[in-house]
């Protein structure tokens, strides 16, 4: 395999991982690679520079902190382990935590 299918794969499992989290096709305009959204015949094309802008601005805060429902990570985490509420509420903690990636 040459650097440049190796770097191409690459690429696509990045695009792949990244976009259907993060972005859910709000934003046509970005400029480089394609991405195709699921039962849709649209596809938008990505510029990385940006892509990684969006998606640290929507993920963390003016000082670096990751935030989750105004909480940084290690404040949901701590709170999760702590949880004395049983497991419907370490539960809907956890499922929490899953929306707010999904929503970024």
């Amino acid at each position: 395999m040459d650097k440049t299918t190796k770097s191409k794969e690459t690429a696509i499992i990045e695009l792949e991982t990244l976009t259907p989290l993060f972005i859910k096709g709000k934003d046509p305009d970005y400029g480089e690679g394609m991405y195709f959204f699921p039962n849709e015949n649209k596809a938008y094309l990505l510029d990385n520079d940006k892509l990684c802008k969006f998606i640290y601005d929507k993920t963390y805060d003016k000082d670096g902190n990751i935030l989750v429902d105004g909480k940084d990570y290690v404040a949901l985490y701590s709170e999760l382990l702590a949880n004395e509420g049983g497991e419907k509420e370490i539960a809907g903690l956890y499922d929490k935590f899953s929306r707010f990636q999904a929503q970024r």
